[in-house]
C-alpha cells in the first residue's frame, strides 16, 4: 500500500489537503501529507513547489491535536477555510470560485497566495 501512495504522488501534479479535526489521528493521511511536504521542499530549488500545495481547512483541529508539520503548515500558508453549515450558497459558490482560481492558477503556498485570510 505504501508504494501505491509514493508512486500516485509522484505522478502528480499538485496536492490537495483538506484538514479536519480528524486528519492528525490518521497515520495514512499523516503519511500523505508528510509526503507532500517534502517533495514541496524538494521541488523549491527547481521553481515548483508552493503553487503546487493546496491548503482547504474543513474545520480547525484543537490546538493540541496539531503536531509541527500541521501547525507549520497552517502558520505559514494561505488557506481556503471551507464554508460552514450556517453559511449560504453564495458563501459556497465563493470558495469553489477559490479553489478553482487557486487550483489553475497554481496557488496556495507561501506568501503569494493569498485568496483568503488566515484565521
Amino acid at each position: 500500500m505504501t508504494d501505491n501512495i509514493v508512486s500516485s504522488m509522484e505522478r502528480s501534479r499538485r496536492f490537495l489537503v483538506v484538514l479536519s479535526p480528524d486528519l492528525p489521528a490518521s497515520r495514512w493521511c499523516m503519511f500523505e501529507v508528510h509526503l507532500a511536504q517534502d517533495r514541496l521542499h524538494s521541488a523549491a530549488g527547481a521553481g515548483a513547489g508552493a503553487k503546487d500545495f493546496l491548503v482547504v481547512v474543513q474545520e480547525q483541529p484543537p490546538k493540541r491535536r496539531l503536531n509541527k508539520t500541521l501547525a507549520h503548515i497552517l502558520n505559514n500558508w494561505t488557506y481556503l477555510k471551507w464554508p460552514g453549515q450556517k453559511e449560504g450558497k453564495a458563501a459556497k459558490d465563493a470558495f469553489f470560485m477559490k479553489l478553482r482560481y487557486s487550483i489553475l492558477r497554481g496557488g496556495g503556498g507561501g506568501g503569494g497566495g493569498d485568496l483568503t485570510p488566515r484565521y
